[in-house]
């Protein structure tokens, strides 16, 4: 892994982490949940409606193995929100 960035704000709606990462669409990279809130992550060319349902749930890192996902190469922009609209999203990002 390249690089290594945090990704620390609220969010009403999904953000781009490829956007606030800096990594480039496609690239293989790891996003790990810092917070103990749940966040949604999904995959996608554009954002994700807010009554989207396909998603996969990050949760906190007191959850062994259920607070990270690993991004492949050739994937499309990934995208996330806290599961509770306008909780902060507390995220790093190595890729």
């Amino acid at each position: 892994m390249a690089s290594y960035n945090k990704i620390s704000q609220k969010a009403s709606d999904w953000v781009s982490v490829n956007t606030l990462s800096s990594v480039t669409v496609g690239d293989a990279f790891t996003i790990q949940n810092n917070n103990t809130e749940v966040v949604l992550v999904s995959e996608g060319i554009t954002k994700p409606t807010l009554t989207a349902d396909n998603y996969l749930k990050l949760y906190s890192a007191e959850y062994a193995g259920l607070s990270l996902v690993n991004v492949t190469s050739g994937s499309g922009q990934i995208w996330v929100r806290p599961a509770s609209l306008g909780d902060q999203i507390e995220l790093s990002i190595q890729g």
